[in-house]
Parts: structure tokens; sequence; C-alpha cells
């Protein structure tokens, strides 16, 4: 039988916590809110012997929200700390996890089937259907990767690319801060040694994955923030945007964030782009260039408040479509060493528009592609 408990009392398992870290109430934690405060914890919260909470801590949080004085318990015992790691993540099997509780899920099942694979390894063996670990169809030969990504729901690339991201994002964070075990799946000493630029970067692409950006996607980035920090003449984005340099592209993207909502989403796409000229006056006080006209045009259309191909009189397609990919930019500017204004040729835009898409996709800048008193702000 359940125990009445209070909150107080308990506290999430260190690894529980570690692995699905959470501060603050999410959406599902607020209406495990809404549902206690109607009809109570029906289903109990599971602890082990110290009352470290192995399954329950949305409902815990949503308990102390609501100053509950007691909660319903179930104490269980575990034979080992891998059969009490491993119920943590079982017991959250259907839960919605980020790409981060992915991640952090992963290495803690890379460090309760490694021991086990090595063990079929040295004995040839297959996966046995019995065992509630690899769960994995009888006779397979999957690797340790291809268990744990089939665990956490990925394919095994992307979990190889997700992990590569995390792991560089904390290259430069506390040991202490980071689980003892951790160093049985990961030798950090090699983490210490990556630039500090490239920790930067792939802190940001894990927020950025966090927020909608693809793994795959970030991982493409930080491969190539990687490769292009050996070249000196390459300048990310992020340097540019601190140092105050081409400061235009940042004040187009301000100020067309800030007008959007005040320019219509339907109408002939020279007056939408008429008013949007205006709103952005106002906003900036003065009228758009030539070249932030060009922006403007092209962030319109990526809102969908203009289609300029849809015009009859037009027989070329609108700016959005002329957008190469990434890699297809990346490669004209890198490898086969266009200029911007070559690029802006080829695809039938303006320069600086070449600049802004560069901008969104993280393509750095050579240096001499700046002006001398912008390169001169950058050392």
């Amino acid at each position: 039988m359940p125990a009445d408990v209070d909150p107080d009392n308990l506290e999430p398992h260190p690894y529980n916590e570690w692995i699905y870290r959470q501060e603050d109430l999410d959406e599902a934690t607020r209406r495990f809110v809404a549902d206690i405060d109607e009809g109570g914890i029906e289903q109990p919260l599971v602890v082990n012997e110290d009352y470290e909470i192995i399954d329950g801590v949305r409902r815990w949080m949503a308990a102390r929200k609501l100053d509950l004085s007691h909660v319903p318990v179930e104490e269980r015992s575990y034979g080992s700390k891998e059969e009490e790691r491993l119920a943590i993540l079982r017991h959250n099997d259907d839960r919605h996890e980020t790409s981060l509780q992915k991640v952090r899920e992963g290495l803690m099942y890379e460090k309760l089937v490694a021991p086990q694979m090595q063990d079929r390894i040295e004995a040839g063996d297959t996966i046995d259907d019995d065992d509630p670990l690899l769960d994995l169809t009888e006779g397979t030969n999957a690797t340790t990767r291809e268990i744990v990504a089939d665990r956490v729901g990925w394919s095994g690339t992307t979990y190889y690319k997700a992990r590569y991201l995390w792991l560089r994002s904390i290259a430069k964070d506390d040991p202490n801060d980071l689980p003892d075990w951790l160093t049985d799946v990961v030798d950090l000493s090699e983490l210490r040694d990556i630039p500090d630029e490239v920790s930067a970067k792939a802190t940001k692409l894990v927020q950025q994955v966090g927020e909608g950006l693809a793994v795959n996607r970030a991982y493409d980035r930080l491969k190539d923030a990687e490769e292009l920090h050996e070249l000196e003449s390459a300048i990310d984005w992020d340097t540019i945007d601190s140092s105050g340099a081409q400061r235009h592209l940042q004040e187009v993207e301000s100020n067309f964030k800030s007008i959007k909502q005040n320019v219509p989403d339907s109408g002939a796409w020279n007056n939408v782009l008429g008013q949007a000229v205006e709103e952005f006056r106002k906003s900036a006080g003065k009228s758009p260039d030539e070249k932030r006209r060009y922006i403007l045009s092209y962030l319109l259309e990526n809102e969908d408040k203009i289609d300029i191909s849809s015009d009859e009189s037009a027989e070329v397609t609108g700016l959005a479509h002329r957008q190469p990919p990434a890699d297809k930019l990346r490669e004209l500017y890198w490898e086969e060493e266009l200029t911007i204004t070559d690029i802006a040729i080829l695809h039938g835009v303006h320069p600086e528009l070449v600049k802004f898409w560069m901008r969104e996709e993280e393509v750095p800048l050579r240096r001499e592609d700046l002006p001398k008193r912008e390169r001169e702000r950058i050392r």
C-alpha cells in the first residue's frame, strides 16, 4: 500500500535530476498542477529507500506548487545501482523529452549497455530476446550506439551527432558539475583541448536545437565552425555581430520584427512592399536604401506577405526561391572561392542579400570582405 509522505521529505534522484533537470514548471507539469488540484494524485510516486524520487518528479513539483501536505508514495528496493538507473529511464519511456534530455538519457544507457555489449562481443554472442536492457530482437548484431539510439527514439546517426554537439558544449564546464560516472563513457580530458570558440559555438547550437533547429543542421554548422577555425581569414557571424560590424544587417532584421505585424498579409506585392517601406521608415527613422529594400523584400517573402513570382508581369522567381541551400552557399564561397558579388550575379540578387543569407546560415566571412574600418575593429 502506498504511504502518505510530506513532499518536503522527498527529493529527485540525482540521476533523474541530471537527465531531466527541470527548474521551472513546463507545460506538462502545469497540466499536472491543474489535474491534481481537481482530482488529487492518482498514481503514487515511486521512491527508493532514501526517499529519492525514481518516478514522479513532475507530480512532486505540482504537489509543492499546490502546497499539499502529503503525497502517495510507493517505496521500492533495487538490487543494484544499475537496476535503479534503468528504472529511472524506463519510467520516463513515455515522456516527451527534449533533445538535450535524450542525449543525457543516451549517455546513461551507454553506461548501462556497454559492459553487457563487451561481454557479448568477447563471448561471440548476439542479443537475447529476454534482456530487459537491450530490448531488441533476438539474434540482432547491433552496436552500442544503435541500441542506445533505439532506446531514446533516434537513429544511430542522429544520436551520434546530438551527442557530439552536447559534449563540445560542455568542454569548458567545471568537471565537478558533471556526474562521476560520465567518465566511464566519455574521455573528458580530450574535450579540454577543444578551442573556446568551438565550444561556445556548440553551446549556442545546443540552445538552438532546443528551440527547434534540426540536430543534423546544427551538427553541420558545428563541423563547419571546426574546419573554418583553422582558417585565419574566416570570421564567424557571432564575432561580426558582437563587434558592431555589418550592423545594417542586424538593423534590418530587428526593424522587420517590430513592423511585420503592421504589414498586410495580402495585396499586390509592390503595394505591400511600399507599406513595409513606410513602416520601416517610421521604425528606423529613415527610409531603407536599395540594399535594405532587397533584404526587406526577402523577409516579406519568407513571411508569405508577398509573392513576386505570382505577378504575371514577372518572369523571374521571388528572392526567397533564389536562395541556395546552406551547403551550396558555403561551397561557392569557400571552396570555389567566388566573391560575394559573383554569387549575387549568379543568383540575380543584391550582394547585401547574399551577405544576409550567409549570416542566416552562419557561413563565415573572409576577413577581406569586410570594410577596412570594420576589419580593424575585429582583432
